[in-house]
């Protein structure tokens, strides 16, 4: 919509294509997943995705939560979560 009024006010055209920009895949080893997959009503601690240091426990986290905060946190580009993995997992990445 909002496009739509800004071609008819202000006489704007837009131009839309595809562009290949780097990015990051995390992806499944050849050995699978080594994370130990979080189950409903296990007693487990909640959600959490902190870095201490170089360390970043994840508690109860998802794959998609993960690439979120690695985007945001510390890398240059977009993370792409192509695991294939649902729900969530207990893991420590240092």
């Amino acid at each position: 919509m909002l496009q739509v009024l800004l071609a008819d006010r202000f006489k704007l055209n837009f131009h839309h294509e595809m562009k290949q920009l780097p990015a990051y895949a995390l992806v499944l080893g050849k050995n699978g997943a080594k994370m130990k997959a979080r189950t409903p009503g296990d007693g487990g601690p909640g959600f959490r995705l902190v870095f201490q240091g170089a360390r970043l426990p994840g508690r109860n986290a998802s794959i998609g939560q993960l690439a979120f905060v690695l985007q945001a946190q510390v890398l240059d580009r977009p993370v792409l979560d192509k695991t294939g993995l649902t729900g969530n997992f207990d893991f420590d990445l240092s």
